[in-house]
């Protein structure tokens, strides 16, 4: 047993059952740590247990309160996970497109030969990578960080961070904007070298009167030199910070865009997905705020004048008004899910369609593409908002849309 598993508690309540909780479960197990996985529905005995990990989704679980009524001392998942390594880590935050930058820069540090891995937001939690980072020491942890892991921090340090952006979001959790945004801010007071952010992000009034230490603002407005590769202006500025922190890390490697010339996006992100007569499909499921929908349509108008969104899903508390100029930017809004009756009240316009099933989804798509008489028009899924009203994540969504796309490029209907 090492000296870090000595100083451990003798038993430790986990609160969430997903995938969090899970591998912070079997990394116990593994190391004859006591633990048990608890819901909001079961309600942990405290005097049992000494220590309590909790997932990225509990930060305002009223089994947090209890714990800390009791004594108990409570941790995230990153905090946790960091007893156990010391690899050299860089963190990865912002509204949007914190997973494509996490990817793109572990895209890079395989080009350059360093290994790396990807843990955090993305899907795989630090823990469940300790055992390959005490293999290897030289292995980075590439960490993609949410508002809702960043919040708490009171171990984990990263040596290098990167924030890409900040817009409303996750309202629904956090109180205030606010309080979103020094929630992120806490990840940033702990980098122990360098964190490059972008400048938009201080033109927020919270940010005014923050010690900013260790902190490397870059513009990337004009951000350019990738289009062949990354041809969204967010992924080329997103480039663009990673190459500027790149260049503090390591000086003497070059770092230039060819070394994404066989990067790809995954599935969700701003993809084509399908193309019939006059009508190009694009899939942008992973898209849950205003901010995210505004830059997917900037880039679908580059390839045509017409545009019918569709949007669906779950408010996250962003304010509805965010949506306006994009309701008035396009031909046909097209609405379903829970957001449904909600958009409609706030936006009683008359290119605003609520479908409350796949078929009369497909019958508005239908209808505008013959009122539009054979112009190029672009069908874009960016839906604004989460997924948790009808799908389990966003890639199910993406799924659900690209099935839609197929029975419509099947279908032998008028102008098809």
């Amino acid at each position: 047993m090492d000296a870090v598993q000595k100083q451990l508690p003798m038993k430790v309540a986990i609160l969430g059952s997903g995938v969090t909780g899970q591998a912070i479960a079997q990394f116990c197990h593994k190391r004859d740590i006591p633990s048990r996985i608890f819901t909001e529905g079961n309600r942990p005995d405290w005097e049992d247990f000494t220590c309590l990990i909790y997932s990225p989704g509990a930060i305002n679980s009223p089994l947090l309160c209890e714990a800390g009524r009791a004594g108990i001392p409570c941790m995230n998942d990153l905090d946790f996970a960091q007893k156990f390594y010391s690899n050299r880590t860089i963190a990865i935050t912002g509204t949007n497109g914190k997973t494509s930058t996490a990817e793109m820069l572990h895209h890079i540090f395989k080009k350059l030969h360093i290994p790396s891995l990807l843990t955090g937001n993305i899907g795989i939690p630090p823990i469940s990578r300790v055992e390959q980072f005490n293999k290897n020491p030289k292995t980075w942890n590439i960490c993609e960080i949410s508002s809702f892991q960043a919040r708490d921090l009171a171990i984990f340090r990263p040596d290098y961070a990167l924030w890409t952006n900040f817009a409303p979001n996750h309202l629904d959790t956090h109180e205030t904007l606010e309080d979103y945004f020094l929630s992120k801010w806490n990840l940033m007071r702990r980098v122990h070298k360098v964190a490059v952010v972008d400048s938009s992000v201080f033109q927020w009034p919270f940010a005014k009167n923050l010690q900013r230490n260790r902190i490397l603002e870059i513009s990337t407005k004009g951000a350019n030199g990738t289009e062949s590769v990354l041809p969204c202006v967010h992924q080329a500025a997103n480039f663009h910070l990673i190459r500027v922190l790149l260049k503090k890390i390591f000086p003497a490697r070059p770092i230039d865009s060819h070394l994404l010339a066989d990067f790809s996006l995954p599935p969700h992100r701003l993809c084509p997905c399908g193309t019939v007569e006059n009508l190009a499909f694009w899939n942008d499921s992973k898209a849950t705020n205003s901010a995210a929908v505004k830059a997917a349509l900037a880039h679908v108008k580059k390839f045509s004048n017409h545009l019918i969104w569709v949007t669906c899903g779950k408010s996250k508390g962003e304010d509805m008004e965010n949506f306006r100029p994009i309701v008035s930017a396009a031909d046909r809004v097209l609405v379903t899910g829970e957001i449904g009756e909600i958009f409609l009240k706030h936006f009683p316009a008359s290119n605003v369609y609520y479908c409350q099933s796949d078929e009369s989804l497909i019958e508005q798509i239908h209808a505008c593409a013959t009122t539009l008489g054979g112009q190029k028009c672009a069908v874009l899924l960016s839906p604004g908002f989460s997924s948790f009203d009808r799908f389990k994540n966003y890639e199910e969504r993406g799924r659900w849309f690209e099935c839609l796309v197929e029975r419509i490029m099947k279908q032998n209907h008028p102008p098809f």
